[in-house]
């Protein structure tokens, strides 16, 4: 029969055609046609026990974790204000209403204006750098925050603690 359906005819696969017709480096037949005169320095050999999804779960199994204490500690952060209003900041630190409320909005100022400028630098640091970078800033600018006996600290901390949380979430 034509065309080898049926028959006792020798099938030859595509694969074989392909490593006669484009022989490689030093006799080294490829599985496919060449692309270009690049194709020897494109070749990754990756090792049979490494899998991608091995290798996935391994860094969301390290990583995971404490990324969500990070988002946890944040948002504690975020709401620990309002709890600190409720058991007396306005009254220690003199605030009127709009003094508070210029205190929780000036925390969104930095955190819109830098959240470019931070992307860009989680691309020119190395990501274990920048983020535990931001991530120490952050923690001691909270501790800070706890240690303020004016509204221009309350201010200040506020502001850099919208500063060093934007670099934690891109990245």
């Amino acid at each position: 029969m034509p065309f080898g359906f049926g028959g006792s005819e020798k099938k030859s696969s595509d694969a074989s055609q392909y490593a006669q017709n484009y022989p490689g480096e030093n006799g080294y037949h490829h599985d496919y046609p060449p692309t270009g005169d690049m194709d020897s320095d494109l070749h990754v050999v990756c090792p049979s026990t490494t899998t991608d999804s091995k290798m996935t779960r391994r860094i969301d199994i390290r990583l995971i974790p404490v990324l969500c204490i990070l988002y946890l500690l944040a948002f504690l952060d975020r709401v620990n204000i309002g709890n600190a209003n409720v058991y007396g900041l306005s009254k220690e630190l003199g605030l009127k209403n709009v003094e508070y409320n210029t205190a929780l909005v000036i925390f969104f100022v930095p955190y819109i204006l830098f959240e470019i400028p931070s992307n860009l630098l989680l691309k020119k640091f190395k990501p274990h750098i920048w983020l535990a970078a931001n991530m120490f800033m952050f923690g001691l600018v909270t501790v800070l925050q706890g240690l303020v006996k004016s509204y221009s600290g309350l201010l200040a901390t506020r502001f850099f603690l919208g500063v060093f949380e934007t670099g934690m979430f891109p990245g």
